[in-house]
């Protein structure tokens, strides 16, 4: 690993935080891999204590856990954490984008409508890593429109962790999906432009449960931890 240059306005814990958790969901640092503070001392050239508080931040987020000899890993990706997570993702999402579509400004689904072509020009530069971005702001966007504080909490704790990791390394890596995502993202746009709140519920609960379920065709767990299908 390359060492890191950090940028002033940032708190060291901060800017820790921020690189070790991108390195995570973007697979440098594979689920399971153990992150020992030395090594991590050395790669960002900083002293042990931002490195310990930077962990504890990203262990409270789902991307770290504390293995049985209490070595902090990687998180692994486990068949119980999605099949837990993902009904609930599809619930609490529909019930978003159904409560957005009273309320949602013009604006809003204007930037929407630019994100879901931004996604489409990434993929067809094979800029997958971007689209895989692009696509949880698309969805922040209904999200942060139903003006519900207590959903956006929900939501936050649902969507971190093994979720992250599992759509960055599965599903965005896939990138024949990524059309399928687009299209569905066309069609809640078009919903929540009608103000449709009953169908566009449906539509995000749909599209989840379809991303769920491709996703899984290429999905096998060994001792309960992910593998790939790379056909």
């Amino acid at each position: 690993m390359e060492k890191k240059i950090f940028s002033k306005p940032k708190s060291l814990v901060e800017q820790v935080r921020s690189e070790l958790g991108e390195a995570i969901i973007k697979g440098s640092l594979a689920p399971g891999m153990q992150l020992k503070e030395i090594e991590l001392q050395d790669w960002f050239g900083v002293s042990r204590a931002p490195i310990r508080e930077a962990m504890r931040l990203l262990q409270a987020e789902g991307l770290i856990e504390v293995d049985e000899y209490r070595k902090r890993c990687v998180r692994k990706i486990r068949s119980k954490d999605l099949n837990e997570i993902f009904p609930l993702m599809a619930m609490l999402e529909g019930y978003a984008a159904r409560l957005a579509a009273q309320i949602i400004s013009e604006d809003t689904i204007i930037e929407m409508v630019d994100i879901n072509k931004k996604i489409k020009s990434s993929y067809e530069l094979s800029n997958y890593e971007k689209c895989a971005k692009l696509n949880f702001e698309f969805h922040n966007k209904f999200i942060n429109a139903a003006e519900n504080d207590a959903l956006k909490r929900a939501m936050r704790c649902t969507t971190k962790g093994s979720v992250w990791i599992w759509l960055t390394h599965i599903y965005f890596n896939k990138s024949d999906w990524i059309k399928c995502s687009v299209e569905d993202h066309d069609e809640v746009v078009e919903l929540l432009k009608k103000r449709e709140g009953a169908k566009v519920e449906a539509c995000v609960h749909d599209h989840i449960y379809s991303v769920y379920e491709r996703s899984l065709k290429y999905s096998i767990f060994s001792e309960d931890s992910l593998k790939i299908i790379n056909e």
